[in-house]
């Protein structure tokens, strides 16, 4: 081969990885799109949810009520769900990390027995807010009856009821389904069927829900 053959050999191996390498590049920094999971794992019939009947997108979480980051993220959920309450549904769904957090449990518990008295999401608020009056306490039955009376609930029923296996199954379906979608983190959220990354601010989530919302 005479020395312009080699040099014309050289530069298309040269353009040839050029083409790969840029086509690798490409591929890579596509944007990952999570597929949609099957909606009867995030939403059952009896959970509990915020909504309104001109809603376009629907929001669920995963969360822990003992869990520190899903407390940073309910002050961001909950300002989410009042700037976009004319088309959002928003669902909680629990999913206490027990080997990590002892009374998270517990705390689902306590928020599903005052949902029997129609205080689920107050009950709700007050775990998240109150956060670090019960989360390492010794008897935090004792607080969450607290809770219950100055919520104006019936604490003797709010006792029995927290122990009751109708909440404890309501607990477990709840887990069971966040087993089943592989969840092993909290808070994790689902915006349409679709898992998201947790957003590093308020204006990165509202981002987020305002292009799910242009979506539909």
């Amino acid at each position: 081969m005479n020395m312009k053959g080699e040099t014309k050999l050289f530069l298309g191996i040269i353009v040839g990885t050029i083409v790969i390498v840029g086509i690798g590049i490409a591929i890579l920094s596509r944007p990952v799109v999570a597929p949609k999971v099957d909606p009867s794992l995030l939403i059952r019939t009896d959970s509990n949810k915020i909504s309104t009947s001109s809603a376009s997108v629907t929001l669920v979480e995963f969360s822990d009520f003992k869990c520190s980051a899903c407390a940073i993220y309910y002050q961001m959920v909950s300002r989410v769900i009042n700037e976009f309450k004319d088309n959002m549904t928003f669902v909680y769904r629990n999913f206490p990390l027990t080997d990590l957090h002892p009374n998270a449990t517990l705390a689902a518990y306590a928020a599903e027995a005052a949902g029997l008295q129609g205080k689920y999401w107050e009950m709700h608020d007050f775990l998240f807010t109150k956060q670090s009056e019960w989360s390492a306490s010794t008897s935090p039955r004792d607080i969450f009856a607290q809770y219950a009376e100055s919520l104006g609930m019936n604490v003797d029923q709010f006792k029995k009821d927290i122990d009751s296996d109708a909440v404890k199954n309501r607990i477990a379906v709840d887990v069971t389904d966040g087993n089943t979608l592989g969840i092993n983190a909290t808070p994790t959220f689902y915006l349409n069927n679709q898992k998201i990354d947790n957003p590093a601010s308020l204006a990165d989530f509202e981002t987020v829900v305002k292009k799910a919302m242009s979506q539909e």
